[in-house]
Parts: structure tokens; sequence; C-alpha cells
């Protein structure tokens, strides 16, 4: 849901020049340079193969069918897991574009945990982003300065959001208020972004 101030895309936005294009390369890039339709239809085959196959015959299947190229990424992978810190490539940075109960606009102010409402969250950035598409501007360019940004909020956890509430009591101790309030902070949202 669009709030009341967002502006709509123009035919300017889609027309404008950019001055400015980002050095790295986007997800779409990375995939395609990392995967190419051949070596991932050899690899569905030989999945679906696996079966048919004694566990011998198998690997030596799935053997002929890996990759001998090397990978086309242009850094060094971080390691999987799960701590307190947000891991990033080496010569890559983060920071936070928006979090949620951030304001979208002038109608509420940020998220204050204990005085949550329907209201405030309605004009708040959602909860949980469970799919992030960018839709740079001019449409068809490249421009990482301007664009669209959509957002699906998948699902929420009460006991997160509202104080009070524990995994084992959440069901008994909500109200109808609660599930509309969960309910807005998983719509889909649309951010005009510009740098």
């Amino acid at each position: 849901m669009l709030p009341s101030n967002t502006n709509h895309i123009t035919e300017q936005d889609s027309v404008e020049n950019t001055q400015k294009q980002s050095s790295n390369s986007n997800i779409y890039q990375i995939i395609n340079n990392s995967l190419s339709r051949r070596t991932l239809l050899k690899g569905l085959t030989a999945g679906g193969l696996l079966g048919a196959f004694s566990s011998t015959s198998a690997n030596k299947l799935a053997f002929a069918v890996t990759p001998t190229a090397a990978s086309t990424l242009t850094f060094t992978p971080v390691m999987h897991g799960t701590d307190e810190t947000h891991h990033v490539a080496d010569g890559y940075n983060v920071s936070t574009l928006i979090r949620w109960g951030d304001a979208l606009n002038d109608k509420t102010s940020d998220l204050v945990l204990q005085k949550q409402t329907v209201d405030t969250q309605q004009n708040q950035f959602g909860y949980n982003c469970d799919f992030i598409g960018y839709l740079p501007l001019p449409l068809n360019s490249q421009n990482s300065d301007h664009g669209i940004l959509f957002v699906n909020h998948e699902y929420t956890n009460s006991e997160l959001m509202f104080p009070g509430l524990t995994p084992k009591n959440k069901l008994k101790k909500s109200v109808k208020n609660n599930l509309i309030l969960r309910w807005r902070a998983m719509e889909l949202q649309l951010l005009k972004l510009k740098k």
C-alpha cells in the first residue's frame, strides 16, 4: 500500500538522464555470471537421475557435470552462520536504509514499541522483509541513485512486537487490535528512493 504522500512514477522519471552509475555488479549480473543455463540444466538433469542409479553411479554422474571453470564472483564470499554481527564481503559496506517502524510520512513518528496502534503502523515501514526488489529509474537503466523499492513483509512475530507476549502465551493474550496491527506490518510496500 502506498502512503498517501508517495509520489507516483511520472513520465519524467522514466526518461530523465542519470549522471552517476554504480561500478558494483547488481545481483542479476552476479547470478548470470555465476550460473550458465547449460550448467544449471546439467545439474538439474543429474539431480533427477540420482534416484535411478546406485550411490556409486550417481556420484560418478554428479562429478561428470560439476563445472570446472573458476568462480566469476568478484569478491570472496563470507562464511555462512548466525551471530550478532552483520557480515559483509571485504571491499563492501552495509548501511541501514530503512527499518521496521520508521515513519514513511508526516502522519506519524518512528516506532515506539509500547505505543503501537493500527494507525501508526499504517504509516510506518513494515516488519520482516521477505522479498526486496529494486526497479531503477529511469526505467531500463542501471541507476542505483533513483528507483522504486518493492518490499514484501511476509510475517510477524507477535512476541517481538508486543511487550509481555512470549511464544507460549501469545495465543491467549493476543487481542483483535494486535492482529490487525500485525496485518498492517505485513503489507507489500512501495518506496520511491532518490539519493
